[in-house]
């Protein structure tokens, strides 16, 4: 569909990014468990753990670009919804997150301010919809954790769960019971980070 430069709906868009979330996740998942095998195995790294990794990353990474490229060319120019740019900018964000985390360390610090300037324009473009859509609570959430765990931003991290959470509450009377399960399970959760990180910014303020 999409090399047929077909249009996307927001919708139709939203299965695209998830199939795409689910593939990156399994890599994701076979990343972690090989860095563990790798930190148990001390400075003597089996030559065939090496190459693992290694082809781990080449998958993870090649993933990411061929599915960012297929939609840069094929589906944006071609799907006018702002929510569909909206949530590819979304997709990029994580992506660069996703990044940070398996990079080895010295390549970390020149991705870290795109990452950061990606979900802070994300977020402010999301303003533009319902304070209790379930894009905009997970752009919210997802620039929170960033910079709470990431960037170590915590007061950043945290003006954005708030400011999130804040504007949502007094939506939620008129949300349809449709969207009331998964839009309060998110508030939740921006609830539960907010708390936690909040009490240990207070506590780092103090020490």
């Amino acid at each position: 569909m999409a090399l047929q430069h077909c249009e996307f709906s927001p919708r139709e868009f939203l299965l695209f990014c998830d199939t795409f979330k689910e593939l990156r996740r399994a890599l994701r998942y076979s990343l972690r468990e090989s860095r563990y095998c790798e930190e148990g195995s001390g400075k003597g790294r089996p030559a065939l753990l090496s190459a693992w990794l290694a082809r781990l990353h080449s998958e993870h990474s090649g993933l990411i670009s061929d599915a960012l490229d297929l939609c840069r060319t094929h589906i944006l120019p071609y799907s006018p919804h702002p929510e569909v740019a909206l949530l590819l900018d979304k997709t990029q964000a994580d992506c660069l997150r996703e990044q940070i985390e398996f990079s080895e360390p010295g390549a970390r610090p020149p991705l870290l301010p795109l990452a950061s300037a990606l979900y802070l324009r994300t977020y402010e473009a999301s303003k533009a919809l319902s304070p209790v859509s379930v894009l905009r609570l997970e752009i919210a959430l997802n620039a929170y954790l960033f910079h709470c765990e990431v960037v170590q931003d915590r007061k950043r991290g945290l003006a954005i769960a708030k400011e999130a959470f804040d504007s949502a509450i007094p939506e939620l009377d008129n949300l349809p019971e449709d969207q009331y399960k998964e839009v309060t399970s998110l508030m939740g959760l921006l609830r539960d980070n907010l708390t936690l990180f909040t009490a240990d910014y207070s506590s780092s303020e103090e020490s």
